[in-house]
């Protein structure tokens, strides 16, 4: 159901905020042509919602789709669950979920760190899955994005989304007129794997 997809949560990042690079903007680095086609993605066969039909908790949910195509691709997909999802929303942000109050999404990098620092409550091997580290991409780099995505798996995206987008949803449409001005809807943390 397109409506039920309506919950945005990726915040705009503080003024300052900086990413590691993967490639540096003065600094020349081969990095080779991309494969053609790497579509990680097909290793995983459902992606759970991860509450992010009702949630702001995209950015959680992203990453947590990171960790099942990782382990997909490696041949032991682990699946993330709803429970273990709103956890770590609750965990990484203030997020009640008895009372509902405080679901106000969360910024990227915010999630990234709380990742690599306190993990996911997702189990891998008896751990808490922490994130090794992660470096930004240019986004209008289409070269550097696949290459990223054929060297990582993936990439953890988040794209500002107009009002028009919303409309596109509500009537069963995927994003492809967004006419209106970036965030305008609000913004959105997705996984971009292939």
């Amino acid at each position: 159901d397109p409506a039920r997809m309506r919950c945005l949560g990726k915040h705009k990042r503080p003024e300052g905020a900086r990413f590691p690079w993967l490639v540096g903007a003065a600094e020349t680095v081969a990095l080779g042509e991309p494969p053609g086609c790497v579509n990680w993605a097909a290793a995983v066969p459902r992606w759970p919602v991860l509450a992010n039909d009702r949630l702001g908790d995209c950015t959680i949910a992203a990453g947590l789709h990171a960790v099942q195509l990782w382990s997909a691709v490696h041949g032991a997909e682990l699946v993330p669950d709803e429970p273990s999802a709103i956890a770590d929303y609750a965990e990484a942000t203030g997020y009640q979920p008895l009372t509902g109050l405080h679901d106000a999404g969360a910024v990227e990098l915010d999630i990234l760190h709380f990742w690599m620092t306190n993990g996911f409550a997702v189990k891998v091997g008896g751990v808490l899955d922490r994130l090794d580290g992660f470096a930004a991409v240019v986004p209008t780099d289409r070269r550097q994005m696949c290459q990223a995505i054929a060297t990582f798996g993936c990439v953890y995206a988040v794209v500002e989304l107009p009002t028009s987008a919303e409309a596109e949803l509500e009537a069963g449409r995927s994003w492809a007129a967004l006419s209106d001005v970036p965030g305008s809807w609000g913004g959105h943390a997705i996984l971009l794997a292939g």
